[in-house]
């Protein structure tokens, strides 16, 4: 049987906003549920505003060229503390920066 997708208003994506290092400053915002969404705003709230905006569009568009329009992100996210990481790391951890450098070569 196959399922009925919940209708737009129901939907909900989840946004990422990450403040720019450039003198200039402002806010980079991702979708990742949707890939290739991508915006700014001077101001976090500028930032979303543009990022309802730019799923609005997004949105707009996947229904325009008959594209499934994505239900749910399916993003676990997960945070590592660095000493977490570098516990877990056997070794000296600049023999393990050279070994991956030596990797690339």
């Amino acid at each position: 049987m196959a399922r009925t997708p919940a209708p737009l208003q129901a939907l909900g994506y989840r946004i990422q906003l990450q403040s720019e290092v450039e003198p200039e400053g402002g806010y980079t915002v991702t979708v990742p549920s949707l890939p290739g969404c991508v915006t700014f705003g001077a101001t976090p709230e500028e930032a979303v505003a543009m990022a309802k905006e730019a799923v609005a569009l997004y949105l707009e568009s996947l229904e325009a060229h008959n594209q499934p329009i994505p239900a749910k992100d399916g993003i676990s996210e997960h945070y590592l503390r660095a000493q977490e990481a570098l516990s877990s790391v056997k070794g000296n951890l600049s023999d393990l920066i050279l070994e991956m450098r030596e990797d690339r070569i």
